[in-house]
């Protein structure tokens, strides 16, 4: 039964592939030409896909809060967390479930623990999603395709893969003179840069991380600055790709 939900959450995975610039033609074919498109290829996006499906399964399996609240972002086996937990124990609970999946090269833990953002805030992070992304589909030297955009409480997370760092300055400043963003976070990478980041740590089981009951953390979210569109572009990538 696990295996066949598996293959069907990965299926529809594929096909929506979430946070890529959609699709006009709707289809396995189309899906595939799509695919072969990015720089990640075919195979990338499968792998990706695999990543993806395995960890929400995981969170699905121990912690429903995991499977509800947080969105997961997998781009060359690097996975990004976002959203709102209950608890900073769950939070850590999360970023371990995110390990134990094969082929994971590196997590990067944007989780924000105290309450839950409200209805509008989420209906705002949408639009500026929205917005982006189709900014960018019609944008001048941007290839598209070949990024995902998270927008959390304003904040908006950049993960793929740039042709140049000219190509990310253009994104970068886009991004960035877009009404409603507070901040940005840029993941993406490089094309001619590799990532070189490799699980050498020893992982212990995410069992032994079980949420404790504890009281709730009074960690609330601190809005960024506004962002300055009139001051220059400082990409800054918080991985070691460079």
């Amino acid at each position: 039964m696990k295996k066949m939900l598996l293959l069907a959450t990965s299926l529809g995975v594929l096909i929506t592939l979430q946070g890529c610039i959609p699709v006009a033609v709707v289809g396995g074919a189309s899906t595939a030409m799509t695919s072969a498109a990015e720089e990640r290829g075919i195979s990338g996006v499968i792998s990706d896909t695999d990543i993806k499906t395995r960890i929400a399964l995981k969170f699905s399996e121990h912690d429903s809060e995991l499977f509800s609240n947080l969105t997961i972002v997998v781009r060359q086996g690097r996975v990004l967390l976002t959203g709102t937990l209950s608890k900073p124990q769950k939070q850590i609970a999360a970023v371990r479930y995110a390990w134990e999946v094969r082929g994971v090269k590196e997590v990067m833990d944007e989780i924000k623990t105290g309450s839950s953002e409200s209805a509008g805030v989420a209906a705002k992070d949408t639009w500026i999603s929205t917005q982006l992304k189709s900014k960018m589909l019609f944008g001048k030297d941007i290839n598209s395709i070949n990024y995902n955009i998270q927008t959390e409480r304003g904040v908006v997370y950049v993960m793929g893969i740039a042709q140049d760092k000219t190509e990310l300055s253009r994104v970068i400043n886009l991004i960035r003179n877009t009404s409603g963003v507070k901040k940005v976070v840029n993941y993406a990478t490089i094309r001619t840069q590799m990532p070189q980041v490799s699980k050498t740590e020893n992982i212990p089981e995410a069992a032994s991380m079980e949420p404790v009951d504890s009281e709730p953390s009074e960690t609330s979210f601190e809005p960024a600055d506004a962002i300055d569109a009139a001051e220059p572009i400082d990409i800054e990538t918080p991985s070691a790709f460079d």
